[in-house]
């Protein structure tokens, strides 16, 4: 039973339609639709609020070591996902995955991740999340300025 007509079965982030069915707590989740049921996504395709640690048992050597480590994993990752999707979709698609790559090996980026780790003892999670975070909202501000001096 739908409050309204039931959406096409897709991955809906916009969608109002509130399932009637008993139970259903489909309203804290993005929904995605059956026709006579919503239903919670896969866990991997859920977005959800990560709490990190933010102070660390290890020391900042250690801690770096471990980001050091993700970053190298993270390369191999990406680039057998360029290679994949080289093939797939061809070269212009593909060369997200390449950007990724560079980010990774940033050196402003790097080294913001560092002096988190180093001044506040953080955990290598906490470092890379607030530094993404840092670099996405300077990034966002930067857009916003070159759209206004478009205007």
């Amino acid at each position: 039973r739908w409050a309204a007509s039931p959406p096409p079965p897709l991955w809906s982030s916009s969608s109002r339609t509130i399932c009637k069915e008993a139970g259903c707590s489909a309203g804290r989740y993005r929904k995605i639709y059956s026709q006579r049921h919503c239903y919670r996504p896969p866990a991997y395709l859920q977005k959800t609020e990560t709490q990190t640690s933010q102070t660390s048992a290890l020391t900042p050597a250690e801690e770096w070591e471990r980001i050091q480590v993700a970053c190298a994993k993270a390369k191999e990752q990406l680039a057998g996902l360029y290679d994949k999707a080289l093939n797939e979709v061809g070269e212009d698609n593909a060369a997200i995955f390449e950007i990724h790559q560079m980010m990774l090996e940033d050196e402003d980026y790097l080294d913001a991740a560092k002096g988190i780790i180093d001044i506040q003892g953080a955990t290598a999670e906490y470092a890379a999340t607030t530094t993404g975070e840092n670099f996405s909202t300077a990034f966002a501000a930067m857009e916003e300025k070159r759209k206004g001096d478009l205007n």
